[in-house]
C-alpha cells in the first residue's frame, strides 16, 4: 500500500496508535537481534514478490529466506468439462466467472471491487453469467441481477472441477503473495 518503513525502523506507523509506537520500536529491534543470532530460523515466501520484499526489510535482511511456491499437483488431471457443467447444473450458453479466495470477506482481495463492477451492469449483460464464490464467508449481499453460487470449505479435487469449467477468472486483489 505504499508503505516502504519496513525497511528501516517502523517508530511512527501510522497502522499504531501513538501509545504502543515503543513497544513496535522494541519489537523490531528484538526481532532483528533474533533473526541476527539464530541460523536456525528459516523464513518461506510462497512468491518471490515476497521474498524481495522481506529481502528489503530490516528485520529480516540478513535472514535466511527461502522460495518455496504454492504448489500446483504435478498430477492436475480433469474431467471432460461438458460433464462437469452438466454435474453443477450450469445451462449451455451460461459463462461461468470465478472468484476464488481463503477468506472471501478479506478485503484484500477485491470481492467488493468484482460485485461493484456487476451492479453497474445492466441485467441484459449478465444474464447469461454465474458467478462462483469459493471461500469461506459467512454472508454477502450480491446484486439483484447476479446468478451465483457460493462454495465454502473445497477441497483440491473440487478446485480443480471449478477451474475446468470456468471461463473467466476474476482476481481483483489489492494486496496478494502470488495472484
Amino acid at each position: 500500500f505504499g508503505c516502504d518503513k519496513y525497511k528501516s525502523l517502523c517508530t511512527q506507523c501510522p497502522q499504531v496508535h501513538r501509545f504502543a509506537q515503543k513497544l513496535v520500536k522494541n519489537e523490531h529491534k528484538r526481532l532483528i537481534e533474533l533473526f541476527n543470532s539464530n541460523q536456525n530460523i528459516k523464513i518461506i515466501a510462497p512468491s518471490m514478490w515476497i521474498k524481495n520484499i522481506a529481502r528489503e526489510s530490516a528485520v529480516l535482511k540478513d535472514a535466511q529466506i527461502e522460495l518455496i511456491r504454492n504448489p500446483i499437483p504435478k498430477n492436475f488431471q480433469i474431467e471432460v468439462r461438458s460433464t462437469l457443467r452438466s454435474k453443477m447444473q450450469v445451462k449451455e450458453g451460461e459463462k461461468i466467472i470465478t472468484f476464488i479466495a481463503a477468506d472471501l470477506s478479506n478485503p484484500n482481495k477485491g470481492l467488493q471491487y468484482l460485485l461493484n463492477a456487476f451492479m453497474r451492469c445492466n441485467v441484459e449483460a449478465v444474464k447469461n453469467c454465474i458467478i462462483f464464490l469459493i471461500g469461506n464467508i459467512d454472508d454477502i449481499s450480491v446484486p439483484k441481477n447476479l446468478k451465483y453460487l457460493k462454495f465454502m470449505n473445497r477441497n483440491e479435487k473440487q478446485i480443480e472441477e471449478f477451474m475446468a469449467v470456468t471461463d473467466l477468472l476474476v482476481v481483483p486483489s489489492i494486496l496478494d503473495n502470488s495472484p
